[in-house]
Order: C-alpha cells, then structure tokens, then sequence
C-alpha cells in the first residue's frame, strides 16, 4: 500500500468570545489600596483550552505616580463555556488632591491554542477604564496672626497648604492698613506677592512683612493680611483663614523733662510782676498728642502771703518731637525784707498717651532772691540820704535789723520829720531806736535801741544843726556792740550843742561805717530830735479829802537844768474831779517863772473840799504848756483825791398782821445806806421760805432788782402777805439781798459779806369764833321745851363774817323726880377755816 493512512479534516465552525467587562468608578481613598476587578468571560468551549494576556496601562493615573500598581499578566482558561476570570488592580490610596484619573485594563494576544482556535476567539469589551475618583481636598490658610516689636523686622507671615496638590497651587498675599498704616510709615505695604505651592508638597511659604523702627511713642498698632485669587487648576483647593492681622507693639519711649535743672532763681524786684519760667520739653514723637497738667506749690513762698501767682493749669502736647511749652509764674514784687524764699512747679499724670510716656525733673524750685534796700528818711539834700547824694543804704537781710522788722525802700525817702520810712505803704520801720523827748545841753542822755541779733552800731545826732553829720564829735557811737534784744545806751550831750530841731542817723551792720555809703547788711534808721537848754515836768500828787474842811493838792514843776532863765504855763484841763460837785475849789491858769541859777522846782496848790460822799478817788487834771527856753518832760499831772468815805447797807426787820382772808397786806422792808454815794448803788432781793412758806400760801414769793439812786439813802421793798383765818404761830420768812452792785465805791453789807437778810414776821390775827346762844328758860313741863333752834344763835369770826351754826345735841342732868330735871342745849359756830366754839342754853323744866 502506498498510503495506508488517510487524513479527514473536520472544518471548524464554531467561534467564542471572550468578553472584558468591570469598567468602574471608586474613591482611591487616603491610605491603603483599593481592588479595581474586572472579569473576562468565556461564551464557549474551547477545547483543549487557551491562555489569554492583559496588560494594565496609563491613561491619566499612571503607575509611576504611585496611583496604581500596574498589574499585567495572562489569564489560563480551561475552555469551558461561561468561565470567568479576573483581573484585580489595586489603586493605591493618598491625600493628593488631583482629578479624577484613569486607566485602562485590556486583553491581548490569545495563546496556548491552535492559530485556528485562536482565530475563533473574540475580544470583546477591551479595554476597560478604572475611574479613579479624587475623594482628597486641600486648604489654603494664614498660619496665624503675628505680633512683634517695631524693632524686630520682618513680620513673617506662614501661608499652609493642607494637603499636597498633583499640580501648582498659587495666592495672592496683600496687606492694608489698620491702625497701623504706610502712611506713617509704620510698615511697607505688599499688593498681590505671588505664593505657590510645589505639586505634591505641602511646605508652608512665608511672607515676609517689612516693619519701620521709629523713636514714635505709639499705641500698638495692627494692619492687616489677606490670601486670595486662588488658583489650583480646578483641584479640589479651597480658601481657609483669608486674613490675619500684624501687631506692631511699640518700643519707644518718650520723657516730658521739667527745666531748668535746678529751679529758677531770680530777684523778686520791688513792684509789678516778675515772670519765672519753665519748660515742659518732649524728646520723643508721641503718636495722637496728650496733655499733662501742672500745679504750683507753696513752699516757704506762699499765695497767702502774695508773695507769688498760683498757676495751675495743662499743658497741651501735639506730640511733636522736642515739642516744649513754657510754664509762667509771676512773682509779685515787694518791698518786703524776707529770706530767699520758694515755691515749687510740678507736673501731673499724662493723659491721653500712650503707654511709655513718662516725667522727668518734677518738681522744679523758684526761688525769689530777696533784692531790698534800705535807706534812711533824714531831709536831703540838707543831710545825704538818697542815692543820688550817696546816701546810707543797707542790703536788706531777713532777720538783721533793728526794732520789730525792716522794709525795704526804692530810694531814701526824705522828709522835713525824717518820717518818710514810717509813713510809707509797708509801714513803720523806723522803730528800734527809743529816744528821750527831747536831749538837754550839757546833760547825758538814755535811749534804748533794740536789735534783732548781736552787731555794731554807728550814730550820729546834728548837735551844731548845720545840716551834716561832719563832725568827728557828732558821732555819739562808735562800733558799739549791741546784744540781740534791747540795749541800753548813754551818750553826751556837749555843752556848746545849738538848741532847736535836729536829726539823728543810727546804722547798723558793719563797723567803720559813715553816715554815708553802702553796707552789705543792716538797717539805716534816721530820728528828728529837739535839742534844748532845759525840761520841764509835773508830778502827780495825792491827797485824802477829808470829811469837812478844806486841803491842799500840792503840784510840783521840775526843770532839769537851772542855767538860763525860763517859764511854763500851767493850767487845770479837766480830770473825773469838778468843781460843780464841789470836790475842789476853782483855780486860775497861771505862769512859773524861773531865774538863772534859780530854784528846780516851784509849786501850785488846790484846794480840795472835804465831805462824807462816797465816790470813787477822782483826779484833777493839770498840765503845762508854752515853755519859754526850755521843753515839757512831762506835761502833764494828774492829782488824785483819794476817797476816805464809806457807806454799810442795812435791812429792816417787819411784821404785820396777816390780816382776814382774801386780804393781801403789803409788808415793807427798808434798806438803809449809811452815807451817800454820787453813784447808783444796785442790788437784787429775793423771799426765801422760813416758818411761813409760799407753799402753805402764807406770803407771795417776790424778788427783782432794787436801785437806791445817787445821793439817795434808803429804797424799800415790798412783799404781799396772804390773810386767812388759821390759828397758827407768828411765821417768819426772809428778804435775802444779793448781787450788790457799788459802781466801784466803797459800799458794802452790813456784815461785809455777798448777802444780807431782813426777817418779816407775820403775826397771828387770828381766833375761833364768837358764839351767843339764847337765854336760860325755865318752862312747867317737858312740852314746853323749845325745840332745838340754829337760827337763834348768833356767831361772827374775828374778820367779822358769820360762822355757820350747828345744833350739837341735848343733855339732861339735875333730875331729881320725874318731872324735875335741866335740859343742856348746846350749839356750835365753825368758820371758813374749821375753828369753832360751842355755846349752851339750860332749859328748866
């Protein structure tokens, strides 16, 4: 056989088909991985079976980008009909925010089969697409709000991106002003700076803020910040915190300093206002302005004492660096000697500044330098004293001076007196040198100068009366030392001194000092003195009066020096004395006349009229007057007549009947003076209870003031008496006077003591009544007896008013049978005041 074996051939012609499904759409979600599958299934038999490739690929999710894990392979089908397998395809979960992203599964080439089965399967549904759907987001936010000093530049914002971004995320960063503004130049403003984010990163970016440092003393000041114009490519980016705010805090400071350092010291002047400033100096910017106010203080200055204005007040600050404002006190000028003295200036509480605004050199001190002179007042150009003639002139220092306090003076003020220093407005300074009334030629004289601390006196009088102080002899002291206090001096008065009107210039300070020029310390006081050739003066003599009869009141005139010939006139001017009272006999005004070498002393006598008045010790009067070459010492005497009388007060005892009731006897007691006075005398009296009371309506109390007039001896007093008809003792009471009032004589209470009291009796009037019954009867038998009859009894008390009658009763006796006995019929009188008496009437029977 050639070919024992045929081949048949069996034509396929069935087909298959495998079909891709499992397209889906999931979340990727943030970690982990997520299964895409997808199923390959077989629609018939294959024999024999086959093997099927897949491929996973990029289309917008890419395995490089870690979006999934690519998975390629080959499915193994058996060949059944209906076999299904898988694909699985794991996306990998993440927080990037991206789009939504694919991938494609598909099958490919068929193997592990005849090209012929091969041929007979159909793809069907390759490729499928995995969606891969973005579930992240992601925000753009300002970190936070910065806060720094103006010294500490930049201001670093942070912008943050919550979750990283597949592509470039960008904002845009600006700022604008708040309180803080560029207009001020407190920060440098930024419009629109870009900001962007790397894809896939989330590294904050920083924006810096650039800060002006200035010396401005400023509130803490913010401005703002904001992100906008996102922009992320349509990601799932949103806007967070959009704004945020910048604070400046200030770093500067800013002082108000008070000068001068040191307080300002100036001279006062005499008159008008002398201006002491101050200044209020700010170094530094202060944002807004302020005010700051200020006070003025007393120290040893005082308003009270006018010595300078108060000037409270503020001060109004723009702010403006080395911005200064003046403080004025005026300070009034004086003549016034006084230490330096002092007030203060000080600045008050800031208001309306920021913090960091402070004070510095409060308080200031003003100190008013006392500037006084002190010249004399002698008449220039006859003696120099003003300044133009160099006159004496003292720096005026508080608390040196002589007599009670020094003034000070523009010029020297010149008078025809010397008095132009004790007239002026501040008053008398001229007042520590004491000086007799006149100084007597050839004689010393006593004066007393006061000072006010211990230092050296220089004096001079004019005794030649040319108009100088020239003469080495007219220097009375020399650098004599005075004690603080009073001091006792004596100088000479030359014999060839000139009598008439002179002056006298006392400095004290320095030693070797002239009656001109300038001293640095001290007083200059000028005096006008008469010089004369003799004095005269009177005594003041006394006498007693005497109580009838006449004495003599003896004046005596005295002249110091009987050298020259002289007279004085003398004459009686007055005193509590008269002659119309007749204490005293008139007398004439008359002339001494002294002779050269002659008597010191002559006298002028009067009489004086005795009497037993009692009067206070009364004066005459008697003074001279018109000397002729000489002076009046002491012009004037008083002779006083000395009082030798005396008058005691005495009181009368009364009594008096007190009379029937409803009466008011008036009892009088009489007081009694021993003598005269030529004054009113007073005295109070007042009823004091004895054995007769007001409470038992004896008398009515009484008191007042009594009088006895001038020349008058006796007053009386009356008290009213209460009647009554009581039978009762004779009762006393008193009339006490007291409060003696004597105008000053020599009038007292018998006794001497403050009281005196006068004893009024009252004497009982008083009786029970009188009582009449009516006659003895005698009657045959028992029904003949009267009955008993009231009305038939007569009765009056002792004031002679009837008493009431009452019938007491009936009282047999002297029954000897039985129609033989007396009846006793007895009746009673009562008066107003109980007493009574009982009367009877025998009836016999």
């Amino acid at each position: 056989m050639a070919d024992a074996q045929g081949i048949g051939t069996i034509n396929n012609d069935d087909a298959a088909t495998l079909t891709l499904t499992g397209g889906i759409t999931q979340n990727e979600g943030n970690a982990g991985s997520v299964a895409y599958t997808f199923t390959t299934t077989l629609s018939s038999v294959v024999q024999g079976g086959f093997q099927v490739a897949f491929t996973t690929d990029n289309v917008t999710a890419t395995a490089a980008d870690g979006d999934y894990a690519d998975n390629d392979g080959t499915l193994v089908f058996a060949g059944t009909a209906g076999e299904a397998k898988t694909i699985t395809v794991l996306v990998n979960g993440d927080n990037k925010v991206e789009l939504n992203e694919t991938f494609s599964v598909a099958l490919g080439a068929i193997s592990g089969t005849s090209s012929t089965q091969a041929a007979a399967i159909t793809k069907v549904g390759s490729p499928q697409t995995g969606t891969i759907t973005n579930d992240d987001a992601a925000m753009v936010a300002l970190a936070a709000n910065v806060t720094q000093a103006e010294n500490l530049t930049p201001q670093v914002f942070s912008v943050t991106l919550s979750n990283p971004v597949d592509v470039p995320v960008t904002v845009q960063f600006s700022t604008s002003d708040g309180t803080a503004t560029t207009a001020d130049n407190d920060y440098n403003g930024i419009t629109n700076q870009g900001v962007t984010f790397v894809p896939g990163t989330t590294t904050a970016q920083s924006v810096n803020v650039t800060i002006n440092n200035d010396n401005k003393v400023e509130n803490a000041e913010v401005y703002n910040v904001a992100i906008n114009n996102l922009s992320a490519s349509g990601r799932n980016v949103t806007l967070g915190t959009s704004s945020r705010t910048g604070t400046i805090t200030n770093d500067d400071a800013a002082t108000v300093t008070l000068t001068p350092a040191g307080g300002v010291s100036l001279q006062e002047g005499n008159t008008g206002l002398s201006p002491f400033i101050f200044t209020a100096t700010l170094n530094n910017p202060v944002q807004g302005g302020f005010t700051l106010p200020y006070t003025t203080s007393d120290g040893t200055a005082t308003i009270a004492n006018s010595d300078y204005v108060d000037n409270d007040g503020t001060l109004t600050f723009t702010g403006t660096m080395n911005e200064a404002s003046q403080i004025t006190v005026n300070v009034n000028g004086d003549f016034i000697v006084e230490n330096d003295e002092t007030f203060s200036v000080a600045l008050g509480t800031i208001t309306g500044a920021p913090a960091g605004v402070t004070t510095a050199g409060s308080p200031q001190t003003g100190t008013i330098q006392n500037d006084e002179l002190d010249y004399g007042d002698a008449p220039d150009p006859t003696y120099p004293t003003l300044a133009a003639s160099n006159g004496a002139v003292h720096k005026a220092q508080f608390g040196i001076y002589l007599g009670a306090g020094i003034d000070g003076d523009a010029n020297g003020q010149p008078t025809g007196t010397a008095n132009g220093d004790d007239i002026d407005v501040e008053g008398d300074d001229d007042d520590g040198v004491i000086l007799p009334g006149v100084i007597v030629i050839n004689t010393t004289a006593d004066l007393s100068v006061i000072a006010s601390t211990p230092g050296l006196l220089n004096a001079w009088v004019d005794f030649n009366l040319n108009g100088s102080w020239e003469s080495p002899a007219e220097q009375i002291f020399t650098n004599t030392a005075l004690t603080a206090g009073s001091n006792m001096l004596t100088f000479s008065v030359p014999a060839g001194a000139s009598p008439g009107n002179s002056f006298t210039r006392f400095r004290f300070g320095h030693g070797n000092l002239s009656p001109t020029g300038l001293d640095n310390t001290g007083e200059v006081e000028d005096y006008p003195i008469q010089i004369v050739n003799t004095q005269f003066s009177i005594d003041d003599p006394t006498i007693a009066e005497g109580n009838a009869g006449t004495s003599n009141l003896i004046f005596t005139v005295t002249r110091t020096v009987n050298a020259n010939a002289c007279s004085i006139d003398y004459a009686i001017t007055g005193g509590t004395a008269t002659t119309a009272d007749l204490d005293y006999q008139p007398l004439a005004a008359g002339t001494l006349n002294f002779t050269a070498g002659g008597a010191f002393t002559q006298t002028v006598s009067v009489v004086v009229n005795g009497d037993n008045k009692v009067e206070l010790n009364e004066t005459v009067l008697m003074t001279l007057s018109n000397p002729v070459n000489a002076s009046i010492l002491d012009g004037s005497g008083t002779g006083t007549i000395t009082n030798d009388d005396n008058a005691v007060i005495t009181i009368s005892n009364p009594s008096l009947a007190e009379g029937c009731t409803a009466s008011n006897l008036v009892m009088v007691y009489t007081v009694n003076m021993s003598n005269p006075s030529d004054a009113n005398v007073s005295f109070t009296h007042a009823t004091l209870d004895g054995t007769a009371t007001v409470a038992n309506n004896d008398y009515l109390a009484a008191s007042g003031m009594n009088s006895i007039a001038a020349g008058v001896q006796q007053a009386t007093i009356q008290v009213s008496l209460v009647g009554d008809c009581f039978i009762e003792a004779n009762e006393t009471f008193l009339d006490r006077l007291s409060n003696l009032n004597t105008n000053g004589r020599a009038i007292t209470f018998s006794g001497s003591g403050a009281t005196l009291d006068g004893t009024g009796t009252i004497l009982n009037d008083d009786a029970v009544p009188q009582i009449g019954c009516p006659a003895n009867i005698t009657v045959q038998c028992a029904s003949l007896v009267p009955a008993a009859n009231p009305g038939a009894v007569s009765s009056t008390d002792n004031c002679g008013n009837a008493a009431t009658i009452t019938f007491v009763g009936d009282v047999i006796s002297n029954q000897t049978c039985a129609n033989r006995y007396t009846i006793t019929r007895t009746y009673r009188a009562t008066d107003g005041c109980g007493n009574s008496s009982t009367c009877a009437d025998h009836n016999g029977i």
